[in-house]
């Protein structure tokens, strides 16, 4: 009995592992439009935040989103090369903060790549000091 139970402990754990993003968001979509009466414009602008994120991440596990290089990386490509406003990227930001939190809560994840990112205005004045030394 002892060794059933440690099977089927091992094959939820093993399924954890292997939740992507995509996944993972549409879960929390799920649960977030549910709850607390939600305006159907709120949902819809989410959705919106999601699919620029599962540009980026929306196949991968969501253990492998490391926050230096693709979290940070994916969220500089948004205003850097598809010249988001700010606003937008940081309601992309806050979802994606979200969709982490619900993750760390189920123990999928144990970092939040989210955490610490520099956000649109440091990357305005990192972008022009590049350009400036070209």
């Amino acid at each position: 009995m002892i060794d059933l139970e440690y099977i089927l402990g091992k094959a939820k754990l093993d399924l954890k592992n292997d939740i992507t993003f995509k996944d993972m968001a549409a879960e929390w979509l799920d649960v977030y439009s549910n709850t607390d009466r939600k305006k159907i414009s709120t949902v819809r602008v989410r959705k919106h935040e999601i699919g620029h994120l599962n540009t980026f991440f929306g196949y991968r596990k969501l253990k492998d989103i490391t926050k230096k290089k693709m979290y940070q990386d994916a969220i500089t490509s948004l205003k850097v090369d598809k010249k988001l406003s700010e606003n937008t990227i940081s309601g992309i930001h806050g979802t994606a903060r979200m969709i982490f939190k619900r993750a760390l809560e189920q123990d999928l994840i144990f970092v939040d790549p989210s955490v610490g990112l520099l956000i649109c205005q440091k990357i305005r004045k990192q972008s022009k000091k590049s350009k400036m030394k070209k």
